[in-house]
């Protein structure tokens, strides 16, 4: 393990770190690794002065001695003993990473042929003609903190599905952070779908320890013509945790993406989720709910970059914060000059519970095309006094009755979820978390 102090220091001792530990480093992407670094010395961490931070301050997170490993720890764990994920008739084939690193399938299937689900690194070396050609999405997003990832990051999950496959089992990664002093963690990871396959991917995120952590993860999806991917990813972190996850998402003709996070939990987390739809026809659903309290942050930038023609997007982020929390939308629609017949919808609604509360929000369209459809907005309010009437003049307590309706107004992004008995069971930790009650999962000892 080495000791660093901030991250630039982080990318001072890097080239030593390389050149200790050659074997251990894939040769496949010294150059990668290399450029990064040069651009990450250029731009630094962002502050507020970069208009995608301007509601977020990272320096508390970054400015902070971590412990960083290039190499995964032996960890005797039990993972049925940790995480029991019990929603019904539910098929998954579960992975599990620890502190970035791919570390087991808790229970395998035979895959298909020429389907690959498990560690990024191993991927690298054994299969590199299925893993470089698909490395660094382009969609037209410069992050020095995407820069950072590329620079240092040590493995990650890779999945790779093949033309007409379609994954019946559903894939859960189930992302755990455990150490016993301070980490930075830094992992990537790769989704290829190639023409016509099809799959449903669930992330959870988890801390284990009560350790700070501070993860800066890049995941990378690559969806080809006719393909389709659903994804469900629940963020449930303590409040010492702070997490940036970078989700780059590049989509071909006809193909077609549901992505939907949750932030249930967390010190700070910033979610950038970029799509670029870059084939005809090709549709794109980006979902969000953000529920904080304390003194809580989270952050979501979105952009949907359409740039061919006739292709949809659909964005509706929503946030219900309490106490002194902080929530923030930076969301932008770009519609390039020859992306005639393009429909994108872009909406932002928050609600809040005390005064104390703050929520910041930036609906943005820049549109070159003329035969468009498109809309864009925000609200923050509070709770509709004659709704909560309505319910009390009916019998329903006070307390029970804001409940029913913080529920029905997260429940929009909730039902987006595809699948029926992940729905409901998801709905029953976002009610335990309205009340206070969540601290893990129904049946996970992940926290």
């Amino acid at each position: 393990m080495e000791t660093i102090t901030t991250v630039e220091r982080l990318i001072k001792t890097y080239s030593g770190i390389y050149h200790q530990n050659k074997g251990v480093f894939s040769d496949a992407l010294s150059n990668h690794r290399q450029e990064a670094v040069s651009v990450f010395e250029s731009m630094g961490v962002p502050n507020k002065s970069d208009e995608r931070y301007k509601y977020l301050d990272l320096t508390p997170w970054f400015d902070h001695t971590y412990g960083y490993t290039i190499q995964p720890e032996k960890l005797k764990l039990d993972s049925e003993q940790v995480f029991q994920c019990d929603v019904p008739r539910f098929d998954m084939h579960e992975i599990i990473t620890i502190n970035g690193f791919f570390h087991s399938h808790t229970k395998p299937h035979e895959l298909p042929l020429g389907v690959w689900i498990g560690s990024l690194a191993k991927a690298l070396q054994e299969i590199p003609e299925k893993v470089i050609p698909y490395l660094d999405v382009d969609v037209n997003l410069a992050d020095s903190l995407v820069s950072l990832n590329k620079a240092v990051f040590r493995d990650g999950i890779f999945i790779y599905l093949p033309k007409n496959c379609n994954f019946h089992s559903s894939i859960q990664i189930i992302n755990l952070q455990l150490a016993q002093d301070d980490m930075f963690v830094s992992p990537r990871n790769l989704i290829v779908l190639e023409g016509n396959s099809s799959v449903n991917l669930v992330i959870c995120d988890h801390t284990l320890s009560q350790n700070k952590f501070l993860s800066n993860q890049l995941t990378e999806i690559v969806v080809k013509e006719g393909a389709q991917l659903d994804v469900t990813n629940m963020q449930n972190i303590h409040n010492n945790a702070g997490a940036i996850n970078h989700t780059n998402i590049m989509q071909k003709a006809n193909s077609r993406v549901n992505y939907t996070v949750l932030s249930l939990h967390g010190g700070m987390i910033r979610n950038n989720i970029a799509a670029k739809l870059d084939g005809v026809g090709a549709d794109n659903s980006t979902n969000g709910l953000y529920m904080t309290d304390g003194s809580q942050i989270i952050d979501f930038n979105v952009l949907i970059d359409h740039a061919k023609p006739s292709c949809t997007s659909n964005q509706l982020i929503k946030g219900i914060l309490d106490d002194t929390s902080v929530g923030s939308f930076n969301g932008k629609i770009m519609v390039a000059r020859d992306a005639q017949k393009t429909a994108a919808f872009q909406k932002c609604n928050n609600l809040l519970l005390k005064d104390t509360a703050k929520v910041n929000t930036r609906p943005q369209l820049e549109i070159y095309a003329d035969d468009v459809k498109c809309s864009h907005g925000a609200t923050v309010g509070q709770i509709d006094p004659d709704a909560l009437f309505y319910l009390r003049a009916r019998g329903i307590s006070k307390d029970e009755a804001r409940m029913l309706l913080m529920f029905a107004f997260a429940h929009e992004i909730v039902q987006n979820i595809k699948f029926e008995n992940l729905r409901f069971r998801i709905d029953e930790i976002v009610n335990k978390r309205l009340r206070k009650e969540l601290t893990r999962c129904h049946n996970c000892q992940a926290l």
